[in-house]
């Protein structure tokens, strides 16, 4: 009986040991600088346009992001379906925001009653690929247009 108080108090201090080593709290997640940008880029669209002020949100970043990069990788554009926008060749923010803003279906969204969004850029050979996602209350555009179903309204272009 002993031993096994022993072993019992060793597997504990074990566990406890291992918890404190790791931290209870998992990484935290830090914008990049381009996200940070682009978010501020779309909140002064939204400002201007007499929209709440989003949140930059690290689901919707990761989102973004990966979806860039997935688009340099492969050397396309396309929407990959939800909530989201993409520009291709935009080869400054300034650009990307362009192409958006003079887009009726984008720039809806840019203004959608959406509370959180997320921000992405990758480039490859030259080409820069950008991403939004947006998550949170109703996401609905004034325009109606959505890309919730992946297999309609996809467009790729290829490179």
């Amino acid at each position: 009986m002993k031993t096994a108080t022993y072993w019992a108090s060793l597997v504990l201090c074990s566990c406890l040991f291992a918890a404190v080593a790791m931290g209870d709290e998992p990484p935290r997640w830090e914008p990049s600088d381009q996200q940070v940008l682009l978010h501020a880029e779309a909140q002064r669209h939204r400002l201007a346009n007499g929209r709440d002020a989003q949140e930059l949100d690290a689901e919707c970043c990761r989102i973004a992001q990966a979806w860039a990069e997935t688009m340099a990788a492969r050397r396309w554009m396309g929407h990959g379906g939800g909530e989201q926008i993409v520009a291709w060749n935009g080869g400054s923010l300034p650009q990307a925001f362009g192409m958006w803003r003079s887009s009726g279906g984008h720039n809806a969204w840019l203004l959608s009653s959406t509370t959180r969004a997320g921000w992405g850029h990758a480039s490859n050979g030259g080409s820069h690929y950008w991403a939004g996602a947006f998550r949170g209350a109703a996401a609905s555009t004034t325009s109606g247009m959505t890309y919730s179903n992946p297999r309609r309204g996809w467009f790729r272009w290829r490179r």
